[in-house]
């Protein structure tokens, strides 16, 4: 979100769903950036929710297993410094794939009872791996503590993540 002084009189959609709003002295703009924070919107630039891409997932959507945006809230908040920009986190609730971004992602696809991971950060053919739901977030926190002890501290995440990937989950599956 975006508050300036400009004194446009329209409030077009800004880039990546943001709302641009202007025509506002400081006060008024620290107010409304205080409030937007408060109803959860993204309001600082370095939010990790700016590199999750959800589709509505479940209640809102009929073909939806998994609820994504709550899930996507729990990744944000334990994600630390593994959202880098480096990667999109894709959490589609569905095998559809809505919301899906081109370019470097781990995909989390929403199946009956459980989620499966997807590293899709170039041609690579990495196996899949399947989890329920509820451990997807400590799964996170676990690649976001490697990736934050990690020895090489140039690798970006994605490139971490690719070099990693083999050794985060036991059970695997070649299933996509």
């Amino acid at each position: 979100m975006f508050v300036g002084k400009d004194r446009r009189r329209d409030n077009p959609p800004g880039a990546r769903q943001g709302l641009v709003v202007h025509g506002l002295q400081d006060l008024e703009a620290g107010k409304i950036t205080k409030l937007a924070a408060k109803l959860g919107f993204v309001t600082q630039p370095d939010d990790p929710r700016l590199e999750i891409s959800t589709c509505a997932g479940f209640p809102f959507c009929i073909s939806g297993e998994i609820e994504t945006r709550k899930l996507a809230s729990q990744i944000a908040a334990c994600s630390g410094s593994l959202l880098d920009g480096s990667f999109t986190l894709h959490i589609s609730g569905c095998g559809k794939r809505c919301a899906d971004m081109s370019g470097p992602r781990l995909t989390i696809l929403g199946k009956p009872g459980h989620c499966q991971l997807l590293n899709e950060m170039d041609s690579t053919d990495d196996p899949a791996i399947d989890m329920p739901v509820a451990e997807v977030p400590e799964f996170i926190h676990r690649l976001d503590a490697l990736y934050s002890g990690r020895p090489d501290r140039c690798m970006s995440a994605k490139e971490f993540q690719q070099d990693q990937w083999c050794n985060l989950a036991p059970v695997q599956t070649d299933q996509r």
